[in-house]
């Protein structure tokens, strides 16, 4: 006798299998007096690549779950960082101290959603690469006041402003991994 299901059906009962596989090691986590985890041992297990579709769809919703519901994670966020000021060291020997000033939550769906953190730049340096006018030669001048490298680029900040907002962005995706919830940083000036 053959079973046939759908695709629909199998993915599931697979999420399921993955909820109870899941749950039952965050479970032996917090046995062991640690904080569960989105660790490298989840991916290994499901097989799902850290930051993927996949992962957005399958291992993120089951980590929600576990710990009360995306709502949840996304408030203790909030508390976390709204109102807060970070001093964020990076390449380029940048040494930046931002406020956050706000934290939306946005594209949330019963897998959860994105977390835009929006930062206003309150002091920093930075090492600034330029071109000598007279030899034509690029020099490194060190621990620039970041916006006097902001103000000369005048109108081609675009990729200094990203190199900011990659540089905040990996710093609160780091510190704040343990939400589980992806975070997309926007600097003001």
């Amino acid at each position: 006798m053959n079973i046939l299901i759908t695709e629909e059906q199998f993915d599931t009962i697979k999420k399921e299998e993955f909820k109870k596989i899941l749950f039952k090691y965050w479970d032996i986590q917090k046995k062991k007096g640690k904080s569960p985890e989105l660790d490298e041992i989840v991916y290994d297990i499901t097989g799902v690549k850290k930051n993927s579709s996949k992962d957005y769809d399958l291992v993120r919703p089951i980590w929600y779950e576990y710990n009360g519901g995306y709502e949840k994670l996304f408030s203790e966020l909030r508390e976390e960082t709204k109102g807060k000021r970070f001093n964020i060291k990076g390449n380029h020997n940048l040494d930046i101290v931002v406020n956050v000033d706000y934290v939306t939550a946005y594209d949330i769906s019963n897998s959860g959603g994105m977390v835009d953190l929006i930062c206003s730049v309150y002091k920093g340096t930075v090492d600034y690469e330029f071109y000598d006018a007279d030899s034509n030669e690029p020099e490194i001048e060190q621990n620039v006041d970041i916006f006097d490298v902001y103000h000369d680029l005048e109108y081609d900040t675009e990729e200094f402003t990203r190199f900011i907002n990659d540089s905040i962005g990996y710093y609160f995706n780091k510190k704040f991994d343990y939400f589980g919830i992806p975070l997309y940083v926007e600097t003001t000036w």
